[in-house]
């Protein structure tokens, strides 16, 4: 079997950059942000993957352009998508120009800073609710109010959007993903006991909703109720096995409870699973498992992890 190696780093988006780098980043994780509004939401999930790589690499090929040909920015990038080189090569030397691009140049960094920073990226990756007969309403009232409380949750006024939610369940009590963000936003409000009602409400109509059954143990977590985030993850992968999600919860809520056997195996799962995937989440998963190494060395256990890593066939070096 094929080993897997997982090379640790710190994640840290200045790390290591001069102030003239810091600068360019900050341009081209801005920009990268704005082309995520290029990829659709409704795409499947390793399609839309694939677009958001796209659209972060055309951001650095755009920055990079821009500081050695200043004029052409717009033509030679849009050649350069349009025949994908950047699919083919690491490096670009422009026709008749000197200039060498960089095409992965920090790549993962900027990966993992969209993560964290651009609530279009977050929105993309979390995305992945498939609809049944009961997630969306036949009502039109119950539409409207619906998106008006979506319209009121993107700029973050949880409160309106609450208010929103409720009116639209009122129209119809029946409308799955009214509950999934009416749990939401109660989430965000920091009320989790709402939260988890709610959840409860949607996965009574509909058992396999993958928001609830995401969200739900994440609010058991910040309750404190650590052995029901357990349960509501476990919930997760026994619907969805092959999805690295459940296993990325869970790996987190185990090693809150100091269980890094369980940790270990739950969090190199899921970073197997995101690497199959292409998904950007595998840069989490990797600062996880560094924190857990670092963690066991300080204590002498590294026989834990040698355990996991050697079941997983993942090698590090660091």
């Amino acid at each position: 079997m094929k080993k897997i190696l997982l090379l640790f780093f710190v994640f840290s988006s200045s790390l290591g950059f001069s102030q003239e780098d810091q600068v360019e980043f900050k341009k081209i994780t801005e920009g990268a942000c704005d082309r995520l509004s290029n990829v659709s939401l409704n795409l499947p999930r390793e399609e839309r993957y694939a677009l958001i790589k796209q659209e972060i690499t055309a951001a650095i090929l755009e920055q990079q352009v821009s500081n050695t040909l200043l004029g052409d920015v717009t033509k030679v990038l849009d050649s350069l998508i349009q025949n994908k080189a950047f699919e083919k090569t690491d490096t670009l030397t422009l026709p008749g120009k000197r200039n060498v691009i960089v095409v992965d140049k920090d790549y993962e960094k900027i990966e993992e800073s969209l993560l964290r920073n651009c609530e279009r990226m977050k929105l993309l990756m979390t995305n992945d609710e498939v609809s049944s007969e009961v997630s969306v309403s036949d009502k039109k009232k119950a539409l409207e109010l619906y998106d008006e409380g979506q319209v009121f949750f993107q700029k973050g006024e949880y409160d309106n959007a609450i208010k929103s939610y409720k009116k639209a369940l009122r129209k119809d009590k029946n409308f799955a993903f009214a509950w999934d963000m009416l749990g939401y936003s109660y989430r965000k409000n920091e009320n989790y006991e709402e939260a988890i009602k709610a959840y409860d409400k949607s996965l009574a109509l509909d058992p396999k909703g993958k928001m609830p059954l995401t969200n739900k143990p994440i609010a058991y977590a910040m309750l404190g109720n650590l052995d029901k985030a357990i349960e509501a993850y476990q919930d997760y992968i026994t619907l969805f096995p092959e999805d690295p999600e459940g296993y990325y919860g869970i790996g987190r809520i185990y090693h809150a409870k100091g269980d890094y056997e369980n940790a270990l195996d739950a969090t190199m799962n899921a970073y197997i699973l995101y690497k199959k995937i292409q998904s950007p989440y595998v840069r989490d998963a990797e600062a996880n498992l560094s924190m857990y190494y670092g963690e066991l060395k300080e204590k002498n256990k590294l026989d834990i992890w040698n355990k996991a890593a050697k079941k997983y066939n993942i090698q590090i070096t660091d």
